[in-house]
């Protein structure tokens, strides 16, 4: 069968359209979703900035009066870093190359990251008088960026989720403690508060701490020896959970959750987690001493803006049973196994602070009932780590409007 003449003309002509499109959108500038309208960018620090493009082009990154230029490297990626900036905004910044994007309503103010298990993912909707917080909790000042669940093999270097201004519809499902840290922080700096929620309730250190830093150190081989096991027991079939897409996998979480945030500037990280590493399916709390500084330390060494304020909360030692039982680790020797583990943990972290220069705040068991807590085990009669949060915030905020009013990295 003969082609029409005006196909034999148009065949060509439509691959050849189709292919300079394609290159076209293969050349444009894209930036990490990480950059978006909303977001917040840390005063004080140099700012980094993050894309791809095609190789070898060009791109231009101004916002307010400052830019920077860059090319893209031999992968298609680029970087460029812009002096610190002062309090302020809105801003737009735009990002220019074979094409121009344009991110709007960007403030520069303070940028903390917070992190851990089901204490720090515990929503502010579920918080005692959690319904008045939400229903209060609209600031346009604070925007609010929550890190989807992810488990990876590598390091990821995107987030699909953009940054949202604070309204109560935003605020309900965000960390009830990082909502208040940011809540608090603003009301005495009157400054623009970006917060970064990246947790996982129930999730081991392990899992929040990168490959090579969990490789270095000989010390923290039986994490890897219990991984082994998991993975042989599992192709085994006496173990019906997969390792490879447990959230609990060596250095899961650092790979989806944390590593696509680096090195995005910011003031520091708030971290409540430990229980998870006092149950038996994990490595042990004895690994836990040498762990969580190599945690701090390898978050510390990928950011690349020196000992940056790290503040975390130490573990209740347990539920309280009665006016004095269970009231601190260093009374009643009789303690059932999680409680014991439990302080184990508290100790080694104590020993921790001054070689990782981080602040602690103690979350005792016997906190009032009439302060407000985060319960993320129902199953318990008051918080499986009862908090007070308002005594927690009050001392974090202490360290954390130290370190933004002296601008200095460390604590």
């Amino acid at each position: 069968m003969t082609t029409p003449r005006s196909n034999r003309l148009w065949t060509p002509l439509a691959v050849l359209v189709f292919a300079l499109i394609h290159t076209a959108a293969f050349a444009y500038v894209r930036v990490m979703p990480l950059f978006s309208d909303h977001m917040v960018l840390q005063q004080g620090r140099d700012i980094s900035i993050w894309g791809t493009a095609s190789v070898g082009e060009t791109v231009i990154v101004r916002i307010g009066d400052e830019w920077a230029g860059t090319r893209a490297d031999d992968n298609g990626k680029w970087m460029v870093r812009l002096d610190p900036m002062h309090a302020g905004g809105p801003y737009e910044i735009s990002i220019e190359g074979e094409n121009r994007i344009v991110l709007r309503d960007v403030l520069v103010g303070e940028v903390w990251l917070c992190s851990g298990q089901s204490n720090m993912e515990w929503s502010l909707s579920g918080a005692r008088d959690g319904a008045y917080e939400t229903s209060v909790a609209d600031n346009p000042q604070i925007r609010l960026l929550r890190v989807p669940h992810r488990v990876s093999g590598e390091p990821e270097s995107t987030i699909p989720l953009p940054w949202a201004v604070c309204e109560p519809n935003v605020a309900s499902s965000f960390s009830a403690v990082g909502y208040l840290f940011g809540k608090r922080l603003h009301d005495d700096l009157r400054v623009p508060i970006g917060l970064i929620e990246s947790a996982w309730g129930g999730t081991l250190a392990e899992a929040w701490t990168s490959l090579p830093a969990l490789e270095a150190d000989p010390a923290l081989r039986p994490i890897h020896d219990a991984y082994a096991t998991w993975q042989a027991d599992f192709a085994a079939g006496t173990n019906t959970a997969n390792p490879e897409t447990s959230p609990h996998r060596p250095a899961a979480l650092f790979n989806g959750m944390i590593a696509p945030l680096i090195p995005y500037a910011m003031r520091g990280a708030l971290w409540y987690q430990g229980e998870s590493n006092a149950l038996s399916f994990s490595a042990g709390p004895k690994v836990y001493e040498t762990l969580f500084p190599a945690m701090i330390s390898d978050w510390r060494n990928r950011w690349h803006q020196g000992d940056f304020p790290f503040l975390f909360v130490q573990l209740a030692p347990g539920q309280r049973r009665s006016a004095n039982r269970w009231r601190d680790c260093g009374r009643n020797s009789a303690k059932p196994r999680r409680k014991r583990s439990r302080c184990r943990i508290r100790a080694w972290r104590s020993r921790s602070i001054s070689a990782t220069r981080t602040t602690s705040i103690r979350a005792t068991s016997t906190a009032s009932p009439t302060d407000w807590r985060v319960s993320p085990l129902p199953t318990y009669t008051g918080a499986t780590s009862p908090m007070s949060v308002r005594r927690t915030i009050r001392q974090w905020w202490k360290t954390a409007n130290s370190a933004s009013s002296s601008r200095t990295g460390g604590v």
